[in-house]
Parts: C-alpha cells; structure tokens; sequence
C-alpha cells in the first residue's frame, strides 16, 4: 500500500491581505507612539497655564503654622516636564522678634526632582532628587537667652510631637497621625554652598560653617547609604581655621524616627592666617556609630576619635531629650601636646622658664548630665609627675547662678616649675620677668560660686616646701575662703584662713592663723635664702593687705605677728665676741639662746617690735627696732645684762649695754653702743 501525505497545507496570504495588515500595523504603531507624545504635550500645556504662585500663601501659611517664622517666597515656582521638576528660588525665612539678624535662613534655588513615569502611570508625586544651592542659616542666642531656631526643630521632629499633623488636600486641612510618613526614596540628595553663622549675643561668641557642601546617592529607608561632605569652620575663641573631609554611611528609618551614622572616616585641616607662620596641620576622625532616636528622645555615640601625632581623644555617650536633656558618658585623651595644639590652634602658650614642663597631658572622665548640673566623676589628669583625681559638680542653683561642687586631691606638684617669662620694655632696655600663670581676672573671681575641698600630697611654691595640704574652699558674691588652709611643713603645722575679697577696685587679703614647731632654718633659707636663724618656730598671725602684684601686696601690708621660740642660735653674730671688740660675721660664731619671744604691728609693709626679749645663759636682752619689708631694711637696737657674764667682762655684771643692729636683712651691721 502507497503511503499518502495527509499535513495540512497553510493557506496562502493573498498580496492585498498582506497589504491591509501592514497598514493597520502602521497605524497602531503611530498612535501608540503620538498618543503618549499628545498626553505629554497636553500635560505641558497645562502647566504652562496653571499658575503655581498663587498656591504660594498657602505653602507660606502651613510654614508660619508649623515654626512659627514667616516663609518668603520671593522667587517664582516652575514645574519642568523635561526634566520633570520643581524649582523654587529666592526663598527667605524671616526671624523672631528679638532677635538682631532680620533673616533666619534664605535659600538661593531648591530643584525638587520628580518621577514622570511615576506620575503618568500611578498619578503619583515621588521625589527621586533635591538639590539645594546657597542655603543659609543664622541661628542667635540674644541677650535674654533666647534661641532662636526652635520653629527648626519643631519641623525636624526634635521637639515634643504634636498629637495631630496636617497635609494640605485642596485648601482644607486634614488631620493626619504625624507616625504616618509616605514611602520614600531619593536617588540624589545634594547641597551646595550652604552657610551656617551662629551668634551668641550673652557670651559674645560667634562661629561659622562655610563651603558646606554634602552629596548622598540612592537614599533608600531602612538602608544604609554613603554620604559624602566637606565644609570649613572658625570659632571666634581662636583664629583657628578648620576644613573638614568626612564620609560615613547613614542609614534613615521609613518614618525617618531613627536615624544611624556608622563607620565615618575623615580627615580635620588646621590652619591659622599667614602672619602667624605656622604651617597646618592635620588631624583624622573615626567613629562605630552614632544613633538619633526621635521616638525616644535619645542619642547615643559610641567611640567617637580625633587623633594625630600630637595626641588623641576619643569618647562615647548617650543624650536623652524627652522632657529635659540628660546625658552620660565618657572622654579619654592620651598624650595631648599642649604647646603644640595651642601653637596651632592660635591660642597664647606661656614661655615657660623650664621648656619641657607640660610636654604632654592625659585626661580621663566619666560625665553624667540633668537639665541643672553636669558631674564629671573619676576624673584623672596627668602631666609631668602630677597626677590629679577626684570629682567636679557644675550646678544651676534655683536663682539661676551657675555654681560649682569639688573633691580634687594632687599627689605632688612643684608650682616654681610653671614659671613662665614675659618680657617689659623700661627706660633701661628689655626687662624679662617671671610669673606663674595661675591668676584668673578679677571679673572671673567676682562671679566665682565654689565650694570644695582640694588636697595636695605634695605642694611647692615660692622655694617652700608643703605636705598634707588640706584646702576647703566657698567662693560667693565676691569673697573667697580658704578655710581651713592646713598643711604640715619644715617639722611643724600650719593652721590657718585665708579670705579674698574682690567686691571693691582692688583685692583685699586676710590671712590669720597659727605655726607650730617650724623648723626656721630651712624654711627661712628655702623661702629667702637666709640661714641665720637655727630654731623651732610658734606663732601667730594675722595680716591684711591688697594689691595685684606682690610689690602692692607688701607695701600694703598690716596685722600683728607674735612668735617665740624654745633653744636655737642665731648665726654669724657672737654677742660676747662682739662686747669684746671682736667682730666677725663668720657664720662659725654664733649666739646661743634659750628663748626668744617676738611680738609686733606690721603697718603699710613695715614690722615694728613692740616687744623683743632674749634670753641665753649668760644675759638677757630686750629691744625694739623695726623691719621694713619693701626695703628688706633691718633698723633696731637691743640693751643686753649680763647676769654671768665670762671672766673677760666681769665688769659689766648687772650693767646694760646698748647693741645698735643696722642694714639690709642678712648684711647688716651690729654694733655696741657707748
């Protein structure tokens, strides 16, 4: 049987079929690419006759509603098919009343990108990119305390959230959760040229940022995204200038509540003016992370470091602003070169005499903060072979007055080692003098409210030697105590007060107290370099004098002085030697006695003896006579009666001999009276 081939033939397409097809496959190819291109056009026809600045008072009205600053805008508004976006220009926001600086921000042009394919197919308005050009922003603290940028951080969400929001729909506002926040994405967020100027009219302070500039792609919430910014910085506290490179990534939750700053890396340009002749110097940040939580009122940082050779810090902490700000936390530093900083930073240096005091300085601390103080605990600051520690508490008391709270001991400090030069031009020459830069301004010490104690393992100051120092100090309304100012030296005890007062034109000082069992030659030595007197002090004192330099303080000078003292000798003078015309100031011959008592008036810097008594084993001795400190000028006279006198001068048993003391202070010349 023959096979037979049953596959259906196709039938075939006649010329004027095929013909018919190709033109409505032309026609459908020519409305399908017209109809779009007609939308569009009737799409841009209608923007170009739809006034969008007369919606202007309503945008100006939701900003009054939301900040409470009025909102200009000057410039006219454009929608752009082609690219498809939105412009404004000439934007000014007004200031508070108040407030010295009439503008609180402007803005040369923002450019709000929008999604076409978003709008023609979903009829919806997604922002793909906003670029700012040329913002500024003048913040202000004035006279009264009063900020001025609280509208900002009401539209920021920083602020206490309102229970309802608005969204504009027509012209009728709808109450919205402010919770509620849209999906959102930007592939580009940029800024440019921004400003930042800051003003503080109380402290008289300033500080700018210019040049901010910022750049972040592919903004997605719940992402993390590179940022990339760089802007330059001055503070008026120094002439310092600060350029600052920094990139990290951040990372926005949908309904931008939380916000995560993690792994920054940057690099901080020092530089000062050309006249200083410093050359810049570079310093680099890092930081794990720093988390704003707006739901929580928190913010949080942790290891957040500036390093260079000259130093590092490093710190971590968490801020909680719900209702009133508190805020924990802690500061590491290590090695910090102080000359170094400060010579870049522009801030004087003292010319310290000794060069390599304060090369270096480490500080650690642990802070805790409320709406009314700061405690900084466990506070430890080395330098040198000082070691300091202890606890400091800064108060805002209920008047409003600042007051600080501290607990500090030193294990040892020599204060003679700080002595720094300064150099006087006088009719002689140059004149280089020294001084130890401790002082504060008599303005600071007029506002001073403390209240402490301050301990010192060790203290040095003016060649004299402290151990055990025990200071408590309160400071109020212009007067200052030390009291007790304690401390043991050279063998004895030193108990005493000392008050400063500051309310008149010139510092007042009151210092009384008493020694016991002080050790006179080496402390007269350490302190004057003066040797002569061998014994074991008691005294009392009360002094008052004021001044602003120590040639004031001792020309003012006044109080009383009374002493004595058990067995010691006095050095380079022999009284019997000298009754037999034997003179010699030899520090080999001496006066042995058995007491001595000393009492007197001290007036305008000059100490008259009221009452001077001697006593050895072979006389005694009264005198009067007088010292004056400004002149370091000894003027007195003793009248000695020998009661067992040698055999040589048997004759002046029972007799008084006039002695005549006379000359500067250590020189001076005895002489026997006829």
């Amino acid at each position: 049987m023959a096979d037979t081939d049953q596959t259906p033939q196709p039938k075939k397409i006649s010329p004027a079929t095929k013909e018919k097809i190709s033109v409505w496959w032309k026609r459908i190819i020519v409305i399908g690419f017209l109809l779009p291109v007609f939308v569009l056009i009737g799409i841009w026809l209608g923007l170009k006759f739809v006034d969008l600045d007369s919606y202007k008072p309503d945008v100006e009205q939701v900003f009054l509603d939301k900040t409470g600053h009025q909102l200009s805008l000057e410039g006219p508004i454009k929608l752009n098919l082609f690219p498809f976006n939105l412009n404004l220009s000439e934007l000014k926001v007004l200031n508070l009343a108040g407030f010295n600086n009439p503008l609180f921000a402007e803005i040369e042009s923002v450019d709000v990108n929008l999604s076409l394919w978003q709008f023609f197919i979903s009829k919806k308005i997604i922002i793909e990119a906003i670029e700012l050009e040329k913002a500024k922003l003048y913040l202000e603290v004035n006279q009264q305390g009063q900020e001025n940028w609280q509208g900002l951080l009401n539209l920021a969400g920083l602020s206490k959230p309102l229970s309802t929001g608005f969204v504009k729909v027509s012209n009728t506002p709808v109450s919205e959760p402010t919770s509620t926040v849209n999906n959102w994405q930007l592939k580009t967020l940029i800024s440019q040229n921004a400003e930042v100027f800051f003003v503080n009219k109380q402290k008289n302070t300033h500080w700018q940022v210019l040049n901010f500039d910022f750049m972040a792609f592919d903004i997605l919430p719940d992402t993390p995204f590179n940022i990339v910014s760089e802007l330059n910085f001055a503070h008026s506290l120094n002439d310092a200038k600060y350029h600052f490179k920094l990139s990290n990534q951040l990372n926005i939750s949908k309904n931008l509540d939380l916000w995560k700053v993690s792994d920054w890396r940057g690099s901080i340009n020092v530089s000062l003016a050309d006249e200083y002749k410093v050359p810049s110097f570079l310093l680099t940040t890092h930081g794990k992370q720093v988390i704003l939580n707006l739901n929580t009122r928190q913010l949080s940082a942790e290891n957040v470091a500036v390093d260079s050779q000259k130093g590092n810090i490093a710190t971590s902490f968490e801020v909680d602003f719900l209702d009133e700000i508190h805020s924990q936390g802690q500061i590491n530093s290590e090695k910090i070169n102080l000359k170094k900083w400060f010579r870049n930073f522009g801030i004087s240096y003292p010319d310290f005499v000794k060069s390599t005091v304060l090369n270096t300085i480490s500080f650690s601390s642990e802070w805790q903060q409320t709406e009314d103080e700061i405690a900084f605990k466990n506070l430890d600051v080395r330098w040198d072979d000082t070691v300091l520690t202890g606890k400091v508490l800064l108060q805002k008391t209920s008047s409003g007055e600042n007051r600080t709270l501290f607990d500090m001991t030193v294990n040892e400090i020599n204060l003679d080692l700080y002595q720094a030069k300064v150099t006087k031009v006088t009719k002689k020459g140059p004149l280089v003098e020294t001084y130890l830069p401790l002082g504060l301004p008599i303005s600071t010490l007029k506002k001073m409210n403390v209240e402490g104690s301050l301990q010192f393992g060790s203290l040095r100051a003016g060649g004299l030697k402290y151990e055990n120092v025990n200071i408590t100090v309160f400071a109020e309304k212009g007067i200052i105590d030390l009291a007790p100012l304690d401390a043991q030296l050279y063998g004895g005890n030193l108990t005493s007060k000392l008050r400063l007062d500051v309310t008149g034109k010139t510092p007042a000082y009151n210092w009384s107290g008493k020694v016991k069992q002080l050790e006179l030659k080496p402390f007269l030595k350490d302190g004057w370099s003066y040797s002569r007197l061998d014994s074991k002090l008691n005294a009392h004192f009360n002094f008052k004098t004021k001044g602003v330099n120590s040639y004031l303080l001792k020309q003012n000078l006044a109080g009383t002085f009374n002493a004595n003292t058990a067995e010691g000798q006095y050095l380079g003078v022999n009284l019997i030697q000298l009754l037999k015309n034997e003179k010699d100031n030899s520090p080999k011959y001496s006066t042995q006695f058995t007491s001595l008592k000393l009492r007197g008036k001290i007036n305008e810097g000059v100490f008259r003896a009221r009452k001077f008594n001697l006593t050895t084993k072979e006389m005694s001795a009264i005198g009067v006579g007088m010292y004056d400190l400004n002149k370091n000028w000894l003027d007195g006279s003793l009248h000695v009666t020998f009661h067992s006198p040698p055999e040589a001068l048997q004759l002046l048993k029972g007799l008084e001999v006039p002695i005549r003391v006379k000359g500067l202070a250590g020189k001076a010349v005895w002489t026997v009276e006829n």
